[in-house]
């Protein structure tokens, strides 16, 4: 066999490879997209919560909202939710600042993020965030 030929054959595998590889990670990257808007979802459905920014690729802006909790608190309020969401390893999330609003911020990238996980995001931001109000209220007193 010649040399062009097997490089003409290891040519085309590695384009058929590539070929293979850019399609997955079209998928993948649709996948996190649809991720992103059910996370939306599950905030915006929630009287807790509230987004700060459409969802237009795989990123979410939100924060935790109780009607209780003067405009002026929430900044604050989320910090802290953000600093123990983190310590409690149920999720990663960053933060962010919007119009002046401190936000949490979740860049959806991981390809084994199932349905699930989401929910439990939303759930736990909701109970963390109660624990948070609850302290903040004591600290008022």
């Amino acid at each position: 066999m010649s040399r062009i030929f097997l490089g003409t054959i290891v040519s085309a595998f590695a384009v058929v490879a590539l070929t293979a590889h850019a399609a997955r990670a079209d998928t993948i990257i649709e996948q996190n997209v649809e991720q992103a808007r059910y996370l939306a979802g599950l905030l915006d459905s929630r009287p807790e919560t509230e987004l700060l920014a459409d969802v237009a690729l795989n990123v979410v802006c939100f924060r935790y909202r109780p009607v209780e909790v003067a405009e002026e608190r929430l900044n604050e309020l989320n910090r802290e939710l953000l600093m123990r969401l983190e310590e409690s390893g149920i999720a990663v999330v960053s933060g962010t600042v919007l119009e002046g609003k401190f936000a949490l911020r979740a860049a959806i990238v991981n390809h084994r993020s199932r349905k699930e996980d989401f929910q439990m995001l939303v759930d736990a931001v909701i109970k963390i965030g109660a624990t948070v109000e609850r302290d903040f209220c004591k600290k008022s007193l």
